[in-house]
């Protein structure tokens, strides 16, 4: 059920003759105090005869005169879009608008196809409608822009001179990846089900099938037993994504642990002499298993990124990095481990974005900035 005020919008929505009308005399103008000069309120019965100017009149006038109109209709046909969103996927019309049905929002326009630039114009419409309702306005946080700028990048997205994508280069044969850690990437597939794209992120339509093989408290010393596992049952992948090493940091020295995950990643070339290796950064926490000391545990994390990064990458493989993952409550749940959705939904999306990159125009990072 709407908050009465709401009710109210949808009243009055046939009554006026722009959308902008209809939003202000419902909110913004509602919330102008009317204050005489001698201190006090008044009212619109005025018994001494002097003229009153209509305020709230001149208030509706100024912003509506403030968008243009082809704004207006933009942003009438954002709400439509979004309700319809809302309807199709049982979702509550609550308000002011919850981030998850904006995420869910964007993620949903994507996999149909909409243009970046229209959903990018239809955030800014139902943003509009927040702020002038005078509303919690959550349009503006990192994951939403983040969000639009992967939907700009995926729909920009080079293609070789014949007009196919290189990724299309193995001409009707699926391209296989498996991403295999600790239970980060566990949580990450149960996230990955729920979304439009599911767990191939959106890429099976280009041929990508995409293994999530995670376990809970997963140490360096499962890896190639996990990897020998999958084996069994299938082919060498094309791409391993490779997710390890936060539940062994600390337990020993920094560069014996550099030393056997290069050994490791040696093993693995050798076991997998097709496969191209990607390492995923290990993520920041606010707590470690064996040790208190945030700072220094953080620092040995940035060298072991540095160094296996460096290592993968000299041996023609990759690297993901996750640099709008930082170490809060706003991305890692209160065990000071494990992601919150906020986290999951960034974690996720970088590593749709960093696989879509590699098999298009193959950089060596993704994304191509220092984290």
């Amino acid at each position: 059920m709407l908050p009465s005020e709401i009710q109210w919008h949808h009243l009055r929505f046939e009554k006026f003759s722009t959308f902008l009308h209809w939003l202000v005399v419902s909110s913004a103008v509602r919330k102008v105090q009317k204050v005489s000069t001698i201190g006090g309120g008044y009212t619109r019965n005025n018994p001494s005869g002097v003229h009153r100017p209509d305020l709230q009149g001149e208030i509706d006038r100024l912003i509506v005169s403030a968008v243009a109109p082809n704004t207006s209709k933009v942003d009438q046909q954002a709400l439509r879009s979004f309700k319809e969103f809302r309807t199709l996927f049982q979702f509550e019309d609550l308000w002011p608008i919850p981030l998850h049905h904006i995420t869910n929002y964007i993620a949903y326009m994507s996999f149909t196809g909409t243009a970046a630039s229209t959903v990018k114009s239809y955030i800014s419409g139902l943003s509009f409608f927040s702020k002038i309702n005078n509303y919690t306005d959550c349009f503006n946080t990192f994951v939403v822009r983040n969000l639009l700028e992967g939907m700009k990048r995926s729909q920009n997205r080079p293609k070789d001179v014949s007009g196919t994508n290189r990724y299309l280069r193995i001409a009707g044969s699926p391209i296989t990846i498996w991403i295999v850690g600790s239970s980060l990437v566990k949580n990450a597939f149960v996230q990955a089900r729920r979304r439009p794209g599911g767990i191939n992120l959106g890429l099976d339509h280009i041929g990508v099938r995409l293994w999530w093989l995670g376990k809970s408290g997963m140490r360096l010393k499962d890896l190639l037993n996990r990897i020998k596992l999958m084996l069994r049952y299938e082919e060498p992948p094309n791409y391993l994504v490779i997710h390890i090493g936060g539940n062994d940091l600390g337990e020993i020295k920094t560069g014996v642990l550099r030393n056997r995950l290069k050994h490791y990643v040696n093993n693995i070339t050798e076991l997998l002499l097709n496969t191209t290796l990607v390492w995923s950064q290990i993520l920041p926490r606010l707590t470690w298993r064996y040790s208190a000391n945030i700072d220094a545990m953080d620092r040995s994390r940035q060298r072991i990124n540095s160094s296996l990064a460096s290592y993968i990458i000299r041996h023609g493989g990759h690297y993901i990095r996750y640099p709008d993952i930082s170490p809060n409550s706003t991305f890692i749940c209160q065990d000071g481990v494990h992601l919150t959705d906020i986290g999951n939904y960034i974690f996720i999306n970088t590593i749709q974005g960093a696989l879509e990159a590699f098999l298009v125009y193959s950089p060596h990072t993704f994304p191509e900035c220092k984290s």
